[in-house]
């Protein structure tokens, strides 16, 4: 039988890619950032604490080596380093005040994420953890498309309008829904649109949700209107095709990349609205 601290491990990282892209919360000063940053951290420390119960009861050191162990473990040095010599300790631990991100506590974060995910996930969660993260981008991008057409979640669960009124951004021009910024969320849908694009090895019935995620990801991208998403997408999806002609995958699946390769590069170069 399982025990009940890797069912906590396994759980919990699938909380952390449902939930964090879709927190935020109206009655903080940043309402985005700061919130999935504590999420964050609070799901980090359950998780590291099932981590340590778990080696406790099975009585060994539970910890998976990588190549990235060494580069992370120096970049984490480095951070140490640069915290202890630093003007402002507070931001250099905390980070950004109103974010509290991107300091060293967010870097311990994510390596204790990384080696607790290396050390007690397999292949079959990392692919749930994939598709959950489908469902998850599935959500930001209806929600994205619906504030183009003026009517925004947020200010529903907020005002009770459905409408964009309690926003002062033009979130009608430049969508973001819960991502918080129009950048932030084309460079979100990028990865989500290149790992969707993976799991289309050909059309059938029950590859269909794969064929239309990307599409409904994409378009969440348009209206974000961020030129450096169309940029790193049309680069990724360079990377992409050439690893499917490596690895001689069906015509189809290079018609749909080289069709969202041309489209991206049309947006970028002639829409008048794109910004980085």
């Amino acid at each position: 039988m399982m025990k009940i601290a890797q069912k906590v491990i396994e759980f919990t990282f699938y909380l952390l890619f449902f939930l964090v892209p879709l927190a935020w919360y109206a009655g903080s000063h940043e309402l985005f950032e700061y919130n999935k940053m504590m999420l964050t951290y609070g799901l980090t420390i359950i998780i590291a604490a099932a981590w340590i119960i778990k080696m406790i009861e099975e009585k060994k050191f539970i910890y998976k080596r990588t190549f990235l162990e060494i580069p992370l473990l120096l970049y984490l040095v480095s951070h140490l380093l640069s915290t202890v010599f630093s003007l402002d300790p507070h931001v250099s631990v905390w980070g950004y005040y109103s974010r509290f991100h991107e300091g060293l506590l967010a870097t311990i974060s994510y390596v204790i994420l990384y080696f607790a995910a290396v050390s007690n996930l397999q292949r079959l969660h990392a692919i749930r953890i994939i598709q959950i993260s489908f469902v998850s981008a599935a959500i930001v991008s209806v929600y994205g498309i619906l504030e183009h057409f003026g009517h925004s979640l947020s200010c529903l669960f907020v005002t009770w309008n459905f409408d964009v009124e309690c926003w002062v951004q033009d979130v009608k021009n430049r969508v973001y829904a819960t991502l918080g910024q129009p950048n932030w969320m084309a460079a979100y849908l990028d990865v989500l649109i290149l790992t969707s694009l993976a799991f289309v090895r050909k059309f059938t019935i029950y590859n269909l949700q794969f064929t239309i995620l990307p599409a409904l990801f994409f378009i969440a991208l348009l209206f974000t209107k961020s030129r450096s998403g169309f940029l790193g997408l049309a680069a990724g999806v360079s990377v992409f095709i050439i690893l499917m002609v490596k690895k001689r995958w069906r015509l189809p699946l290079a018609i749909l990349a080289t069709i969202a390769g041309i489209a991206i590069l049309i947006f970028t170069l002639n829409r008048p609205g794109a910004t980085r």
